[in-house]
Formats: structure tokens, sequence, C-alpha cells
């Protein structure tokens, strides 16, 4: 089992993007969970956000997946067919897609012959919150079923989900080229290495919201902060004009997101169940000139703090870190912990650092009745991939 990535779009904006095109944007404007989603707002040139689903090792070479995500369009009958989701290879070839049908509102699943392998005929009603998730095996003759609202829509097999012999190494996200239409997307997740589409997380699964240290001060945890405040990288949006700063040789330090700070948690923060993982975004950057060596800190307040080396750049980017590991993932009962460092004399700032949790509970949802409320319990744990 492994989780690949999630995101909620927790951050206000487009920082968990592998690439984007046309003008997708987040909006407080009909969340599944949390404060954000993404919106695909129907344009000429249609809204398209890509999200990289690869390993920090690069890519696991994907074998049965599922992907789960909110969807929610005002229209349900489009003027023109819209591919709203697609899993892609590292060639850009496309393994298995969902399509929204002109004329009927059906929902085809197109294999990567660009066939027709299934429909699932009119599943939605305009502006309602549905939770999508879609199991397949990327093979050339492979199985896969679609769940809408934890019902079973379809079930295929013998089809061809894996287009060359690359497995899905990002998903994309589109939306209408007519400007009557948005679609908005939210609570994205995806699993690897699964055999059976019951190890899906349900509709349960939701992306409370970012955790971070609005009140931190320049001494946290390490080494204080040469300029700003810890509290200056725990934006939402993202500011890069108030900054958290290291400017001095071998300085390391690290904040924890527990009270008095506004987004504090997972411990006192909004209701949990089952946190799977945890996602961790620096957004960082380097003076100029080479020779130092800078880090990514991340972790949770019973388990200390893990690190790893980033090759930084003069402008800001996004790193980003996704485990499921025992020593890394908070438990409901602890906070987050996040940070940086500097092995030399060259500066580093972070604008943002976001933390997050893949969380299972039933959520109160906009729009959709979620089953009951599964049992809370700590965090599930298992081996980082």
């Amino acid at each position: 089992m492994g989780l690949l990535t999630f995101t909620g779009f927790e951050t206000g904006g487009l920082e968990e993007a592998k690439a984007t095109t046309g003008s997708p944007s987040v909006q407080t404007a009909n969340p599944r969970t949390g404060t954000y989603s993404l919106l695909l707002a129907g344009a000429v040139t249609p809204a398209v956000y890509d999200l990289d689903v690869l390993s920090i090792g690069g890519d696991p070479l994907l074998d049965d997946v599922i992907i789960g995500f909110g969807f929610r369009t005002n229209v349900v009958i489009p003027t023109n067919d819209t591919d709203f989701f697609i899993a892609i290879n590292s060639l850009d070839g496309q393994n298995i897609r969902l399509r929204l049908k002109a004329i009927t509102g059906d929902v085809d699943i197109i294999d990567a012959n660009n066939a027709v392998a299934g429909t699932i005929t009119a599943p939605f009603a305009a502006n309602t919150q549905y939770f999508i998730e879609v199991y397949f095996e990327q093979l050339d003759s492979g199985n896969a079923e679609v769940f809408i609202n934890d019902v079973s829509k379809i079930s295929l097999s013998g089809k061809d989900f894996l287009n060359g012999t690359r497995k899905s190494s990002y998903l994309r996200f589109t939306g209408d080229n007519v400007a009557t239409q948005d679609i908005y997307i939210d609570d994205v997740y995806v699993l690897s290495f699964e055999t059976a589409a019951s190890a899906r997380y349900t509709s349960s699964f939701n992306i409370p919201r970012a955790y971070q240290d609005t009140n931190g001060g320049a001494a946290e945890g390490g080494a204080a902060l040469n300029v700003g405040t810890w509290a200056n990288a725990s934006e939402t949006p993202v500011n890069e004009t108030n900054v958290a700063t290291y400017s001095a040789s071998n300085v390391f330090g690290f904040t924890t997101t527990d009270s008095p700070s506004t987004r504090l948690g997972p411990t006192g923060g909004p209701t949990l169940g089952t946190i799977k993982g945890a996602k961790w975004v620096h957004r960082l950057k380097r003076a100029t000139g080479a020779g130092t060596t800078h880090f990514k800190r991340y972790g949770n307040s019973g388990d200390g703090i893990s690190e790893t080396i980033v090759t930084l750049t003069t402008s800001y980017v996004n790193y980003i870190t996704v485990s499921e590991s025992a020593t890394e993932v908070p438990l409901a009962t602890e906070s987050f912990q996040y940070g940086m460092g500097t092995g030399g004399a060259q500066d580093i700032s972070a604008a943002e650092i976001w933390a997050f949790i893949a969380n299972v509970a039933a959520p109160e949802v906009t729009d959709h009745p979620v089953p009951p409320t599964v049992v809370r319990q700590a965090v599930q744990r298992a081996a980082v991939w």
C-alpha cells in the first residue's frame, strides 16, 4: 500500500500543481471540505491543473492505482464533451480518462486506445458535491471500477489502461471550453500498489485545512531566525514579502503548530478520524553564491524532526514531502513541526511552509450526505514508500 500524494488545495493557491494551463484558480467558493477548492472555470482555453504523483525517489512504476477526488459542476450536460479527469504517463500518454458527455450527461470511461471502455448513465445533478474514486490496473488487459459516493457505478475487465509501457506519473483535471460551465475539484488522493478497489478511502476522505504556526516568533525550536519570524512563514495564501530567514552558518530550527496558533493541530484542530499520512509544502529560496547545503525539516511534536537536503534556487520554489512514516506523521494527539536549516553561510528563506493530513472520517460535505462517522482512532502507521 502507498499513499503517493493528496491535496485539498489548502495552500489557497496553485503551489501544489505540477503545471497549469488556461486559468485554473483556488477559491473559497464551494469547498467540499476545508476552506478552499480548485475552480476550473469554463473558458475558450480550458483550465488545466496537473498534479504530480511521483514518489520522492522518482517514478515508482505504479501498479494497481486508486484515485479519489471531489467533483462538482454547475452544468451536467456540457455543450461539448469534457475529459475532466485523466491519468497520464511520463511521455504524456493517457492511460484512463473520465469524459462528461454532451447531449446525454453520461460519463464515458476512455481507455489508452481512445476507445470507450464503458459508460455511466447520467450520474450527476447540478451544483452537487460528489466523491469519485477510480480503481484501475495499469495493464494492456486490465480491470477498472468507478465509484461515486461509495456506490460502484461500473466494473470493467480486459480493457487497455496502459499507454505504451509507462505507468501514470501525473493526473490532469480539465475544465470545459465553454464559459457557462464551472467545475470544482477538491480532496484528491492517490494510492498505488493496491490489489483491490476495497482499499479505497471512501467518501469519508477529507483534508481539514492547512496546519501552520501563525503565532510563531523568531526563536521557537533550535536556532533563532536571523530575519523575520515563523509566523511570517505561516501565512495563507502565500506572502513573499513577509518571510523567515537564516543568514548565518550552520543554523537549524523549527516551529510547532500548537496554541495559540489559529491553524494549530492536528491536536486541538478540526475533528479528526484516521490519519493516513502527512504532507509538507516548503516554499524556499537561497541567496546568491554556491557551496552551501540547505535542508527542509518536517515532523511532529511526539517524534521530532526529520530533514532532507534540498537544492534551492534564488527564486521561490515549492518542495513537497509526503509521508506515511511513524516517525514523521503526527498522531491526533500531536502537533506538526516544520522548519529549515543551512550548512554554510548562504541564506535560506521560507515564504511559507504548510502541513496537511490525509484524514478519513465522515466530514460535513456541502450538498452530499456521507456515511456515518467512522470510529476515531490513532493514526494508521505504515512504512514510508
